[in-house]
């Protein structure tokens, strides 16, 4: 018992000792404040102010705050700290300054500060991508925490082109200063809260050792993301002026939109984001895809090409399509994503929604008189054309058969009844040639021969030739006689068709008598 009591009283000086050597305040804030900003991070978003060692180390000691309106804005009274170093976490939901609403989902957004000598720090997409870079020259290269920002700060905008700013990151504001808004935009683009998150904290792995963005993929994303928005910063601008609008705030937005056409300018990396036109739509050859530059039209009456207008233009990206002098037109019953006007000039098509597939069914009809025609792409809002082609249209040397129960050259007439009046009609286009024969039976003509060369019947072969002479041929007869068919107990003749000096009959067909 004697020891348990010796024991208890040597414990006493110990706790008198450690109470005497407890750390002395060295940072008092009677109020702190700050804005959390990706855009501006709305109502009910959780903002943590952590205190830091030297070795920018949590103490263990917090301070819990909430954002209390839709601006970003937070405060904090009373703060007492050691350190004058703190890291600052803001976890919510934003307002997504490209689609003009709020993000579907949270993010989780940092910065660490030294707030001796200030009374506010904002959390932005700045201060969090130079975070771990701050930390990393603190702690494993040994620089001052003054000299480590403002060097992880320089190589963070050098990622996007842009130059080393003259105050450090968290005193930046979204709503003033140009390069923080143009970068909140870059990396949004049109990604979701959680993609953006991911190629945030992709970006942060690859330059924390050496400040540099080494991997080429991750400047594409970033890229791509730039094109994307491009014809959208209008938008934007508006999305943004409207918000403060509502908030009552007033604020004169930046010049953001030269900061992203100067990163999309730079060429810094490569841009694989485009407007796709592919060869083949639903409908056949697409005639807005680059490999089309001509178009065979077939030949004759109610003759059409049939074709598409496709574009797969990805989401924030805008196109406008005009066809001038095109002789064609469309079917309305299979547009898709497609606005389309027309006046004395042509066809105007305008994409309505990006990210979603535009396609719908174009013909062209035949006619003597055919002229080639031109399509200008309009990409992403711009005023002269992103690009200009010409179609040209012809018909190759070919034959046509008008559809009708009485013309014994159409493929459908399979029989004939004899003595009743048929014709031999055809159109042959310029280059073409035709050559008809008709064997084993006999005939009469019915009518003057239109554009046909008619040979003398062969009473040995039981055959005559028909070859035309001009575009349109038609001549009429009547059928009197056929070749009997024993296997089948009919009559028969045989038309055989030679096109485009054809030695051997491009089509032969056995016509029933009846």
């Amino acid at each position: 018992m004697k020891r348990i009591n010796i024991l208890a009283v040597l414990a006493i000086p110990i706790l008198i000792f450690a109470s005497c050597n407890k750390p002395e305040i060295q940072v008092t804030k009677e109020f702190f404040q700050g804005y959390a900003q990706k855009g501006p991070f709305i109502n009910g978003t959780s903002v943590t102010i952590a205190e830091l060692d030297a070795n920018l180390k949590q103490t263990g000691k917090t301070y819990l705050t909430t954002i209390a309106d839709n601006s970003g804005s937070f405060e904090q009274k009373d703060i007492e700290l050691v350190s004058s170093y703190v890291e600052l976490k803001a976890d919510g939901y934003y307002f997504n300054e490209i689609s003009g609403s709020t993000s579907v989902s949270p993010i989780t957004l940092y910065a660490i500060s030294d707030i001796s000598d200030i009374n506010s720090a904002n959390v932005n997409v700045l201060t969090h991508l130079e975070k771990s870079r701050v930390e990393y020259l603190v702690k494993q290269k040994g620089m001052s925490f003054t000299a480590a920002k403002q060097q992880a700060q320089g190589e963070v905008l050098a990622i996007f082109g842009f130059t080393q700013s003259q105050t450090t990151s968290e005193t930046l504001d979204l709503s003033s200063n140009a390069e923080l808004l143009a970068i909140s935009c870059i990396l949004q683009g049109y990604l979701a809260a959680g993609d953006m998150m991911s190629l945030m904290a992709d970006i942060i792995t690859d330059i924390k050792s050496d400040g540099k963005l080494d991997n080429t993929a991750l400047g594409t994303k970033l890229m791509n993301n730039a094109y994307s928005i491009s014809s959208s910063l209008t938008d934007i601008r508006n999305n943004l002026i409207a918000k403060y609008t509502e908030l009552g705030i007033s604020v004169t937005i930046p010049d953001f939109e030269n900061k992203v056409i100067e990163f999309i300018d730079s060429g810094m990396y490569p841009q694989t984001l485009a407007i796709n036109y592919p060869a083949e739509g639903k409908y056949g050859i697409n005639i807005l895809s680059d490999e089309l530059t001509e178009i065979d039209v077939p030949f004759g009456m109610n003759a059409h090409f049939y074709g598409s207008i496709r574009a797969e233009v990805p989401s924030g990206m805008g196109l406008k399509i005009v066809i001038k002098n095109s002789q064609g037109g469309y079917d309305q019953s299979t547009n898709e994503n497609w606005d389309i006007n027309w006046d004395i000039n042509g066809f105007t098509f305008i994409v309505e929604e990006s990210g979603k597939v535009s396609d719908l069914k174009f013909m062209i009809n035949y006619n003597e008189n055919m002229s080639n025609f031109t399509i200008e792409y309009y990409e992403n809002g711009v005023l002269t054309p992103t690009k200009t082609k010409e179609i040209k249209l012809f018909s190759s040397p070919q034959v046509y058969y008008p559809e009708a129960d009485i013309n014994l050259l159409w493929d459908g007439v399979t029989s004939v009844n004899m003595n009743e009046e048929y014709y031999l009609v055809a159109s042959v286009s310029t280059g073409a040639s035709l050559k008809v024969v008709l064997k084993g039976g006999a005939w009469s003509i019915t009518s003057e021969s239109m554009g046909f060369n008619v040979s003398q019947y062969d009473n040995i072969s039981h055959s005559q030739e028909f070859i035309a002479n001009d575009p349109n041929c038609n001549i009429g007869l009547k059928i009197a006689e056929g070749t009997y068919d024993e296997s089948t107990q009919s009559y028969y003749i045989i038309v055989e068709i030679y096109e485009n000096g054809a030695t051997t009959p491009t089509k032969n067909k056995r016509l029933i008598l009846k």
